[in-house]
């Protein structure tokens, strides 16, 4: 038997809620960061422009606290956070797969820009 805790695997619609409450800059700054393989794993900021997807979206998520500040208010976007953050560092969340939400998320801000 194991202690393992069981979290929900992310989702597709995880993952565009989040993109939803960050800006077009920082959409644009993560498909740079992915593009450069500045993506991180395990750590918010590895130091110079390498950091996790949440970094790269706001560089204010540097360490724990900025990104509980960040969420404390949406408690809908925290756990879709705590799912992609758990995805993503564990290697379940693939990079075509977040590069391809990416894409559609940065189309929708640009056209409500």
């Amino acid at each position: 038997m194991s202690n393992a805790i069981s979290v929900p695997e992310c989702t597709d619609n995880d993952i565009r809620a989040i993109f939803a409450t960050f800006s077009l800059q920082g959409l644009r700054r993560l498909e740079g960061a992915l593009r450069n393989g500045n993506i991180a794993r395990k750590v918010f900021h590895a130091g110079g422009n390498r950091g996790c997807l949440l970094f790269h979206l706001d560089n204010a998520i540097d360490y724990l606290i900025a990104y509980e500040n960040r969420f404390k208010a949406d408690h809908t976007a925290y756990a879709a956070t705590q799912r992609l953050i758990t995805d993503w560092d564990n290697e379940i969340l693939t990079v075509d797969r977040v590069r391809r939400l990416l894409a559609d998320a940065i189309f929708a801000a640009a056209m409500a820009a």
